[in-house]
């Protein structure tokens, strides 16, 4: 039997209706299943979920193990495996416990902050005590954990955005291209039922039904999950673009076992896509002038006669948005409704059609050649070259003429993709050769820097789910209901893990009474960390900065205990806020990525990197790649004299990136001040573990 599993679900349905009849042909439907790679997951979930559930609630398990092993798994587009959606990211799986007095703590928690009023000690409320008499004692620290994760995720419940259902009866979340109904973030998603029945967008009766308390059961490496099968088989439009990524082609061989790569040629002959670099790469100044080209390309090409059609690849659904019609075309993006998806795509060739679409769209989707030649417009620069041969391919599809166009932003290209002037005055006035050869050059470059964030993950990831199958091995063995109640406990408070990157400046200016106020605070906020309730849970790499940049001790990711000490005044040389940002986003690369990051920023801002004080590249670069996990900036500025303006400047940047993150500047002119200001931060550290909680991919909740 084979199970054909596609990313995306509108392709696995597309791929499915186009091969029905064929499969009932040969005899075969019975033995073939088109899933997504998420259903596959869910599916191994389902039993431990189960079984986690019913070994805190009593009630007998109902789902039993599902074993692949003698089943062959053929990955349609598996070069989607290979990307930052996939390979090193994990799957959380838990459930929620729906017991009176589960949903009376929701409810409580809900509607006191509602009313405006603090909650200070959850643990002395009187449904608190009596969800915490009905739980085994392995579990009463995950309902503490559980419950602050509550309150923290109250000020909140609507990021990510959830979406109500026709039925209005499920909530759902975007995820990659499709709202997937069964996705839930951990101790938040109950706050949108019960706001939703508030708001009179659901009945109480239905919001009542989905509300408890969820625990985590479990975590699966997505890049491991091919490895169940016994049998692996792969395919793709462009395995070509694929072997050219260093070491990828070894890891297909070594971890998966592929043994044969095979190329097959087009039944159609030579493409008869029309695009040359030199004619039809356009380089705009600004976002101003980027957006007027996308909008004259439009209009210039649905003018033509006979006419043509109009499909515009966008980035992201937040650039498409940015052109000032959006609205007035049709639009293929995260937000439409998976049912309605092969009907756009049928209408998106005809005559003068023009249809805007986000890059998750630039695969795999049978755009057919109607009545009219199929432009397409990409208004990014792919960070791989294979997304981009993909897009190209949404046009001169079997044999057809199509045309592809490149309108690129030059502001876009220096801080996504690492542009000089040097590279972009090549792209405005090179050859065909050298503008082919910049533009693949710069995205091998990326696709090697992504790479190389992805098997670090990768690593991570890998001891997640082999802690995952000890769990599983544990949760359906002979082990007593103590040790595993224990083991379980230990999954949902381990969860909240908060790495710290300190970033210390000890240039010259730092030299004495600053910098024994600083060591002095430092020592006060791992006291303080020490004493707090997730010590055990917090991790601490301290970079010492100055022209260049170095880990302390070479202490990466240390526990509070043994964190680096900074005793020793070697404060000497210039101020390099560049050395400083491009270390910390390599230390960072290094931390598992289920860790929430905070980082603490000490110095007295007097930089002397030029012409700009200000790291912009490096703080993008940082960004771009871990904005999710990073969850607050605090800059402790020393001195009467310290340059405040450079540090809040750069807390901008990272709020411009996520509004929601916590940016704080602090004044420390004096060693009280300073000490005030490490205690405050350290204090926060149980609400700021409560938050990491939900785990911040999103747990899949199961009910």
């Amino acid at each position: 039997k084979v199970d054909i599993a596609c990313y995306q679900k509108a392709l696995m349905e597309q791929d499915s209706r186009a091969m029905s009849e064929f499969n009932k042909f040969l005899g075969v439907q019975h033995m073939i299943r088109h899933v997504t790679l998420d259903e596959l997951c869910h599916e191994r979930l389902d039993s431990i979920v189960d079984h986690s559930r019913a070994l805190l609630t009593g009630v007998a398990p109902s789902v039993n193990r599902v074993d692949v092993s003698k089943r062959v798994l053929l990955i349609d587009e598996v070069d989607m495996l290979f990307t930052q959606r996939f390979y090193g990211r994990t799957w959380d799986g838990g459930f929620t416990l729906k017991s009176p007095a589960a949903k009376d703590l929701v409810k409580y928690i809900f509607t006191t902050r509602n009313s405006g009023k603090e909650i200070h000690d959850i643990t002395n409320i009187p449904v608190y005590q009596t969800l915490l008499a009905e739980l085994p004692e392995e579990m009463h620290g995950s309902l503490a954990m559980a419950s602050q994760c509550l309150i923290k995720n109250w000020e909140n419940w609507n990021e990510p955005k959830p979406e109500l259902n026709e039925k209005r009866t499920q909530v759902g979340y975007i995820d990659v291209m499709d709202i997937d109904w069964s996705l839930s973030y951990k101790n938040k998603t109950v706050f949108a039922y019960l706001q939703f029945a508030e708001d009179g967008k659901m009945t109480h009766e239905v919001a009542e039904g989905k509300i408890g308390v969820d625990f985590l059961a479990g975590m699966f490496s997505f890049a491991d999950l091919p490895r169940n099968y016994r049998y692996i088989l792969g395919v793709t439009g462009t395995l070509t673009e694929l072997r050219k990524i260093p070491g990828l082609e070894e890891t297909l061989k070594n971890e998966y076992d592929f043994q044969h790569f095979t190329i097959a040629p087009s039944i159609f002959g030579a493409s008869k896509l029309n695009f040359h670099h030199a004619e039809h790469v356009r380089l705009c100044d600004n976002q101003v002038d980027w957006i007027s080209e996308i909008e004259s390309a439009i209009e210039s090409h649905i003018r033509r006669v006979p006419g043509e059609s109009v499909l515009v690849f966008f980035k992201n659904q937040a650039q498409l948005q940015q052109l000032p019609k959006w609205k007035s075309y049709e639009v293929l993006s995260k937000r439409t409704d998976p049912s309605k998806v092969a009907g756009y795509v049928a209408a998106a060739t005809y005559k003068g059609q023009v249809t805007l679409l986000t890059k998750n769209f630039g695969r795999g989707l049978d755009f057919q050649m109607k009545d009219s030649e199929v432009v397409v417009l990409q208004t990014y620069l792919s960070s791989t070259e294979s997304e981009q041969t993909q897009i190209q391919g949404r046009t001169a599809r079997r044999g057809n003429y199509g045309k592809y166009r490149l309108i690129l932003c030059a502001d876009h290209l220096r801080t996504k993709m690492g542009f000089n002037d040097d590279e972009l005055k090549l792209l405005r006035g090179g050859d065909h050769e050298q503008i082919r050869a910049l533009l693949e050059w710069k995205q091998q470059e990326k696709t090697l820097q992504k790479v190389k964030k992805m098997q670090q993950h990768r690593k991570a990831a890998s001891r997640i789910e082999e802690r995952t199958k000890q769990w599983e091995e544990l949760l359906f063995g002979a082990a007593s209901r103590a040790v595993k109640l224990s083991k379980l406990a230990a999954w949902n408070e381990e969860q909240c893990s908060l790495h710290y990157t300190l970033l210390v400046d000890n240039s010259g200016s730092m030299h004495g009474k600053r910098w024994r106020q600083l060591t002095h605070a430092v020592l006060r906020f791992k006291e303080e960390v020490l004493n707090s309730s997730v010590a055990n849970s917090t991790k601490v790499t301290v970079i010492l900065f100055n022209s260049t940049a170095k880990v302390a001790d070479e202490k990466y990711h240390a526990a509070v205990a043994n964190m680096a000490g900074l005793e020793d005044d070697d404060c000497s040389g210039r101020t390099s806020f560049r050395a400083a940002f491009e270390k910390c986003h390599k230390v960072i690369n290094l931390t598992p990525p289920e860790s929430g990051e905070f980082i603490l920023f000490f110095t007295d801002g007097a930089c002397n990197d030029q012409p700009n004080k200000i790291p912009v590249h490096e703080i993008n670069a940082l960004l771009a790649d871990h904005v999710s996990r990073i969850q607050g900036l605090t800059c402790i500025a020393f001195g009467s004299d310290a340059e405040k303006k450079t540090l809040s400047d750069i807390g901008e940047i990272f709020k411009v990136y996520k509004p929601s993150l916590d940016f704080k500047l602090q004044e420390a002119s004096t060693e009280e001040s300073l000490a005030s200001a490490s205690s405050k931060l350290a204090n926060r550290v149980p609400s700021i573990a409560a938050e990491l909680s939900n785990c911040f991919l999103g747990a899949a909740i199961v009910p």
